[in-house]
């Protein structure tokens, strides 16, 4: 590649797939923060693969969104997805004559001896001692080499094993590396950029959270930020107690039709007297809401992808209350502590 750029989009691996599975057209399925190299990398595939490349210009969501339908209609026989491993709630290897490759596209650079002393001090001075370390798909042998730094300062850091899942491996919509991780930990330290992932960390646990973000060189708590986001999703939670006429989102993309899930809550929402309609959408934004909210609507709960709720509708004045799955039960079961995230 002529541009450096930071990440291992394993070329030869890819090649030998392709040569190995007699793929002609692909089409290449880019991160959003990875497409202004889309050129650099299709160029690099078609030269050393080749073999056809066709760039998804959609947004990508993640490994939940995998554009089966898109590709069928061009005539592509593969989609190389890269920045995830398979989707955990439902992976997708193969659909209407499509298969699907998944390239974690690890990170080449690492974390400074100071950032992890950075990260000692913090630890020290809450007096935490086992920690748990997570991180997003392009950091996981990142997190492997801070158990083993951690351990030589004599704290007793692990990557959580969780059942059905990678190892330690966190996603937007799936923290069970926290809730669900085997053995006791009194902290967990996640490695990911911005703060879409460590504050889903901060959301699904009450224990201290404390965030590398290998870009800024810079270790973090995530406390206040807990706190702050808690206080505003509380809020739409109680705007939501008294509701009783919902509209229940189910999600069109390959990987968030959660129609069981959703039924799910309707006999929750019918259990307590109230009424619901479910919309089927592909997108689920302000524009989409407001297309059907009504009179007879009190609230809207989101199945396809908690993040909206969160990321979309937290920081600005919504005229009906947008919950997440785990809210909605928390409401509609009466149960408002702990808070639940995401599910």
């Amino acid at each position: 590649m002529t541009l450096e750029i930071p990440y291992d989009f394993k070329i030869k691996e890819l090649c030998q797939y392709l040569r190995i599975g007699k793929y002609s057209r692909i089409l290449l399925q880019l991160p959003e923060g990875v497409k202004q190299y889309a050129s650099i990398i299709s160029r690099e595939i078609e030269n050393e693969c080749r073999v056809e490349v066709i760039i998804s210009g959609d947004p990508n969501w993640g490994a939940c969104d995998i554009p089966v339908f898109e590709a069928k209609r061009i005539g592509a026989n593969l989609i190389v997805h890269y920045g995830h491993y398979p989707y955990s709630y439902n992976p997708i290897h193969h659909e209407l004559g499509v298969d699907v490759l998944y390239i974690p596209m690890e990170y080449k650079g690492g974390i400074p001896d100071e950032i992890l002393s950075e990260l000692e001090q913090l630890l020290r001075e809450k007096n935490l001692s086992n920690p748990i370390v997570i991180a997003t798909a392009q950091h996981l042998r990142e997190a492997k080499r801070i158990v083993d730094e951690l351990k030589k300062k004599g704290i007793d850091a692990r990557v959580p094993e969780v059942l059905g899942g990678l190892p330690g491996l966190v996603i937007g919509c799936d923290y069970r590396a926290i809730t669900q991780a085997t053995g006791s930990n009194d902290s967990v330290i996640v490695i990911s950029s911005g703060l879409f992932h460590a504050l889903g960390a901060a959301l699904a646990t009450a224990k201290p959270v404390f965030q590398i973000d290998p870009y800024l060189m810079k270790v973090s708590s995530l406390d206040e930020e807990r706190k702050n986001w808690l206080k505003k999703r509380y809020g739409v939670i109680y705007k939501a107690l008294n509701a009783t006429r919902w509209a229940i989102w189910v999600g069109a993309l390959y990987g968030q039709t959660r129609l069981d899930y959703a039924k799910h809550i309707a006999g929750l929402i019918e259990k307590r007297g109230g009424s619901y309609l479910m919309v089927y959408s592909r997108y689920v934004t302000q524009r989409e809401i407001l297309s059907i909210d009504s009179r007879d609507i009190d609230a809207h709960i989101i199945t396809s992808c908690p993040r909206i709720p969160i990321d979309d509708f937290t920081l600005i004045d919504f005229p009906k209350p947008v919950l997440t799955p785990g809210e909605a039960i928390m409401v509609l079961t009466n149960q408002l502590e702990p808070y639940r995230f995401p599910w």
